[in-house]
């Protein structure tokens, strides 16, 4: 959950460089078979996030904070629905 801007992080305030950071770390999430949900909070670049989602059903755009509960409320029993199995 952010607004999309990368701009500043413990090591550098290079979006590039934060950016890569992130798709580096989306990217390695989703090869371990991990879901990964995204949530754009009011303004921001989306693109980012978008790609960090594993599919475009776990990317949100949210325009005001009063969505967060529906948004959440959804990701919520998107996860109750999974199932795990040897």
């Amino acid at each position: 959950m952010t607004d999309g801007e990368n701009t500043q992080n413990r090591w550098t305030s290079s979006q590039s460089a934060i950016d890569a950071r992130m798709t580096a770390a989306c990217n390695n999430v989703k090869a371990a078979g991990i879901t990964v949900y995204t949530i754009l909070v009011l303004d921001g670049t989306p693109t980012i996030l978008q790609s960090c989602a594993s599919s475009t059903d776990k990317y949100y755009k949210i325009t005001s904070t009063s969505q967060m509960v529906s948004v959440f409320s959804q990701i919520g029993t998107k996860l109750s629905r999974l199932r795990v199995a040897k």
